[in-house]
């Protein structure tokens, strides 16, 4: 330790000690240029007087030239050492008696205040031409960063690159380390940084907030939201304006923006160009499978009926497994067909007045292999109406929802189908006695293809079964969601159907009067 202040102290000597150096170098190269200027000056007027001039006096013009020289050159303090060696020399080399100095003679004091007046004029001037040079030359070279940085950035897609090229060209620009902190990135940000995301303010030194901070915090804010802070050491804000630093970092975030546009551009075109593969495969498959099924479905069906497959328990259990594995996959193409159906569009849809019984009676008869032990309750309102919708379409969905019940159930469970309705709407909901489905996926289950990353994936699926219900109920104009069981364990998917899918008590008694 004590090594080490040492050595820190011999760091601090070297630099105090090359700042005084530099200082003294520049004293001294002022003094001498000063001290040149003025007398080739006093030589210039003594080789003129010398030549015959008829006005000496006239001559103390010359030494406005080394003050306005080192006024311009070297600033106020060289300028009125220029306005003393000056008054010196014209009094020594012009003014009667010549060789002789009376500085305290009236015309030498009324010469020295105007030569005084000149170096204050003059250098005052110059150091504001020095300065507005220098911040001329701040904003070109802070105008051709921004353009190297998005010509830079003009070929970069994702948004890692991005940041990348950001920080190494805007450290290079400011001359001082940038980092770029995004908004998802919680675990970096400190307290600083996470106000100034939160308020988009700058934070930090030479604000209003954490004036404490070693940094300063920039938000890169787009027109819409916060994309993340930009974090540079507090030099930066005295070398550079307020105005500059907010103008980088709106360039900065312009530019993650047009890279996470860019990438979400992209993984849209590369899931449509998914999409789009995916449904040509099934609807090729769905139509090459339909009718050689058929086939297969008949034929195991003719076997199961024959005295001799009857007579014999392996042949039968062999061809009723054959069968019920073939009409599983039956029900797997009708899927791929009801896929093609919707995404054609279901807008022509011939509905007709059906029992919500009839279509689960239906349903649970073409589910009947695959019931093991499992109980089935259902659960009617007193007055349930009939439904206006497309049997066929209805029945497929409440086989997907019984499907998935049974799979996703336990083998000695209970699955119920509980149905009540109100002036406005319907509601039918499937409830299992299953694992359920965690909150944070009960969306994403509806969507094509998707596998919960919940226990489920140990069942064989495609994802298509609630991807087709969903598609089959709104065409319906109702809805379909993943909700809390009513009885707290399970999972629940509740059907939604409008007043115009149902058809009202009364209306079903005048039918049958009729």
């Amino acid at each position: 330790m004590v090594l080490g202040s040492a050595l820190e102290s011999q760091f601090h000597d070297i630099i105090t000690k090359g700042e005084t150096d530099n200082a003294t170098r520049k004293l001294f190269l002022s003094l001498t240029t000063t001290f040149t200027s003025v007398s080739i000056t006093s030589a210039l007027a003594w080789l003129l007087v010398y030549a015959g001039f008829p006005s000496p006096e006239t001559l103390s013009v010359l030494f406005i030239i080394p003050v306005l020289a080192a006024a311009v050159l070297h600033g106020l303090r060289a300028s009125l050492i220029a306005v003393i060696f000056s008054v010196m020399a014209y009094n020594f080399v012009l003014l009667p008696p010549v060789w002789h100095i009376g500085l305290w003679e009236a015309e030498n004091l009324a010469k020295s205040a105007i030569l005084t007046i000149v170096a204050l004029v003059a250098s005052a001037l110059s150091r504001r031409v020095r300065k507005l040079a220098r911040e001329a030359m701040q904003r070109e070279r802070i105008l051709s960063g921004v353009y190297a940085l998005s010509q830079d950035m003009l070929g970069i897609a994702n948004i890692p690159d991005m940041r990348h090229a950001a920080e190494t060209k805007l450290s290079s620009l400011l001359g001082s380390e940038v980092t770029i902190i995004l908004k998802q990135e919680k675990e970096r940000f400190d307290q600083a940084g996470r106000f100034c995301l939160e308020n988009n303010t700058p934070v930090g030194v030479g604000t209003k907030h954490f004036k404490e901070s070693e940094n300063l915090y920039l938000p890169l804010a787009t027109r819409d939201s916060v994309v993340g802070v930009l974090c540079l050491v507090s030099d930066s804000r005295e070398r550079f304006s307020s105005k500059i630093l907010a103008t980088l970092a709106a360039q900065a975030a312009s530019a993650l923006e047009k890279a996470r546009l860019a990438e979400a551009d992209a993984k849209k075109q590369q899931d449509a160009e998914r999409e789009r593969f995916l449904s040509a495969l099934l609807s090729s498959v769905s139509h090459d499978f339909k009718t050689p099924l058929v086939t297969v479905i008949g034929a195991f069906s003719s076997l199961k009926e024959m005295r001799l497959v009857q007579e014999h328990s392996d042949a039968r259990e062999m061809v009723a497994g054959g069968l019920e594995e073939a009409q599983k996959l039956n029900r797997f193409i009708n899927n791929l067909v009801e896929i093609s159906r919707l995404e054609s569009g279901l807008e022509d849809i011939r509905k007709e007045p059906v029992s919500l019984r009839d279509i689960l009676a239906s349903a649970l008869k073409s589910l009947h292999p695959l019931i093991g032990k499992q109980r089935f309750a259902i659960q009617m309102e007193d007055g349930f109406p009939l439904l206006n919708v497309n049997s066929a379409l209805m029945e497929l969905v409440f086989l997907n929802l019984l499907e998935n019940a049974i799979k996703y159930g336990p083998v000695d469970g209970e699955v119920k189908v509980i149905a009540s309705f109100n002036e406005h709407e319907a509601t039918v909901d499937i409830d299992d006695d299953g694992e359920g489905i965690p909150e944070s996926e009960r969306e994403a289950i509806f969507v094509k293809f998707y596998r919960s990353k919940h226990g489920d994936r140990k069942i064989a699926g495609t994802g298509l079964g609630l991807y087709i219900c969903r598609g089959i109920i709104e065409a319906h104009g109702g809805g379909i969601a993943a909700i809390d069981p009513q009885d707290g364990k399970g999972a629940c998917v509740r059907i939604f159907l409008p007043r115009s899918a149902l058809i009202s008590v009364d209306i079903e008694q005048e039918i049958e009067e009729v």
